[in-house]
């Protein structure tokens, strides 16, 4: 069976731990990426989803909308801030002074370089993962592994593909 190492993809989009949203939100744009690895002097430290993103951007629900409007006793300037006003502009500042280690995951599952395509595979769907950052032993951010790269390598090896 394929090691980690023949399948994964080397050449890695990452971000620094200092990235700013904006850089952070261009980057997802230009490689329509879902996930991207945080390194700090090149040791893997967290890791951003799409999904992290859309918090910052994410309304209240509408229940909660609705609570403090009803509550007089809060000045209205205070209620207007659970309310997000779609047709407004995001504040240029946040794209600057929020950075990756504001955003990222510091619970990382990985998958090491000189592991088996299985034992990758076992973490992926333990943890209900279609990628995994691939490291060596010191942490060192050297791939990516993705579920499509696993199913075109055991394609491969039967002869299938």
């Amino acid at each position: 069976m394929y090691g980690v190492k023949e399948l994964m993809n080397k050449n890695v989009v990452f971000v620094e731990v200092s990235t700013t949203l904006g850089e952070i939100l261009k980057i997802f744009d230009k490689y329509k990426f879902h996930t991207l690895p945080v390194v700090e002097e090149g040791k893997l430290v967290g890791i951003i989803e799409w999904e992290d993103i859309f918090q910052i951007f994410k309304p209240h629900p509408k229940h909660i909308e609705e609570f403090l409007s009803r509550l007089t006793s809060v000045p209205k300037e205070f209620r207007e801030v659970y309310t997000l006003d779609l047709t407004l502009e995001i504040s240029p500042e946040i794209l600057v002074l929020c950075i990756a280690a504001d955003l990222m995951k510091t619970n990382v599952v990985v998958a090491y370089e000189d592991e088996t395509i299985s034992v990758a595979y076992e973490k992926m769907t333990r943890n209900n993962l279609k990628r995994l950052p691939v490291v060596d032993r010191e942490n060192n951010l050297v791939g990516i592994i993705t579920l499509l790269d696993i199913v075109f390598g055991i394609l491969k090896k039967k002869g299938i593909f």
